[in-house]
């Protein structure tokens, strides 16, 4: 699997493609160089998660500001309890 390919997988599947990855490793069939293929191949959907989840970080932070910054306007426009 090319990065590229991997950048096209939704975060669920290159789990899921992570988790076969790893099945075959353990089941210790695999020759050296397949080994070192599936390492490389497994690398490249970490990084495609670990940016998934970032991505998906930064967008919630962005969620949390802008509800916060919306519910400071609204509070400062709702009438005094003491005047």
């Amino acid at each position: 699997m090319a990065l590229t390919e991997s950048k096209s997988l939704t975060f669920e599947q290159a789990v899921d493609q992570l988790e076969e990855l790893l099945k075959k490793i353990e089941d210790g069939d695999v020759p050296l160089n397949k080994l070192v293929d599936n390492f490389e191949q497994g690398m490249q959907l970490i990084q495609k998660c670990e940016a998934d989840l970032k991505s998906a970080e930064l967008r919630i932070e962005q969620i949390k500001q802008t509800k916060n910054t919306s519910n400071l306007d609204s509070f400062e426009d709702a009438p005094s309890l003491f005047d």
